[in-house]
């Protein structure tokens, strides 16, 4: 707060959705400097609902989009209202109703919001770049287990390609987990979800176990791979991809797998598989260390087919990848404003 005492000239947000919270003291802190100008940059200016981009905006320009009352009963409520089902029928509206008011909002905010995408930067064709650096977007391919042409009565359909069930000693230690759980005379539910979940992914990773021993052939990590039906579909995926001779970013939380599969994966496709997590240096202390930046540029700079390993949450914020084209979330995090 010291520096609400000083009159600036300008003041520059970057990574703006850290203060969409209006009731957190670093939104407070932000609100109470004294510029001329502010400016707020940010991919995600709505990370849970309108809420955080009425914060934003009003951290920018005070009360253009009004107090947040009047804001909530313009633009929040018609949406919530819409979305309410009718005798447990979806409102076939609310489509409609999320539209309209989101182009009555996008002309409210005129001029004070500028937005700019990948594909404003990077066409489809390098010749056709509106900002003339010869670089081409490339067709970007997001692997998602749930269709979205699911049937009209709920049943969820899965991509054939990343279908895949659990059996033997997956299965068996994912059940015992369960019954473990049912036995139990203490509540340890979270504690046994975080288990299921790390099971979910190798059933070595259970109870806090390690896929990193002694020092492993391919034909041994192979092996260890084919134990987790999820594993087993990525190494499909990337099989798929290489023959593309394209680049892929596989998103992964657990750091005990991002080890193993840097390891496993620099082994079995012969290219230099990195990760980035919140142990990797923003910054450099030393010239032979690699930073955030070093690896993506490194990344992206080797021809044809690559992997990068990246947490979603430390990767999540302020880094630019344009150099891949395939992306799978291998895990998925709680909270999915965390991606």
């Amino acid at each position: 707060f010291s520096l609400c005492s000083i009159d600036w000239g300008m003041v520059v947000f970057d990574e703006a959705q850290n203060i969409k919270n209006p009731n957190a003291i670093q939104t407070r802190a932000a609100k109470g400097l004294n510029s001329d100008f502010k400016l707020l940059v940010t991919g995600t200016p709505v990370e849970n609902s309108l809420a955080d981009f009425w914060c934003l905006m009003d951290t920018a320009v005070p009360g253009h989009l009004y107090s947040y009352q009047d804001f909530r009963k313009k633009y929040i409520k018609p949406i919530l209202e819409a979305n309410k089902p009718i005798l447990d029928i979806v409102n076939s509206n609310a489509k409609s109703v999320q539209l309209d008011i989101g182009l009555m909002l996008r002309k409210d905010v005129g001029h004070l919001m500028l937005r700019r995408t990948k594909e404003d930067v990077f066409s489809q064709d390098a010749s056709q770049s509106k900002y003339g650096e010869g670089k081409a977007l490339p067709q970007k391919i997001v692997y998602v287990g749930l269709l979205d042409d699911a049937s009209e009565d709920s049943t969820y359909k899965y991509r054939q390609s990343l279908s895949s069930t659990m059996h033997d000693f997956q299965l068996a230690t994912y059940e015992a987990v369960i019954n473990e759980y049912r036995k139990a005379e203490h509540n340890q539910a979270l504690a046994c979800l975080h288990n299921l979940r790390d099971i979910s992914l190798h059933p070595q990773l259970g109870n806090q176990g390690t896929l990193i021993g002694r020092k492993k052939t391919i034909n041994d990590l192979k092996k260890t791979i084919g134990q987790s039906r999820k594993l087993t579909s990525l190494i499909v995926q990337l099989d798929s991809i290489k023959k593309l001779n394209e680049k892929c970013i596989v998103f992964c939380i657990n750091k005990r797998l991002q080890e193993f599969l840097s390891l496993a994966l620099t082994s079995i496709y012969s290219v230099p598989v990195h990760v980035i997590n919140g142990d990797t240096k923003a910054v450099a202390k030393k010239q032979s260390s690699e930073t955030r930046k070093s690896i993506i540029s490194a990344f992206e700079a080797h021809e044809g087919f690559n992997i990068i390993i990246m947490s979603p949450i430390a990767a999540g914020v302020g880094l630019t990848i344009t150099g891949a084209n395939h992306v799978i979330h291998l895990e998925r995090h709680w909270n999915p404003a965390k991606e």
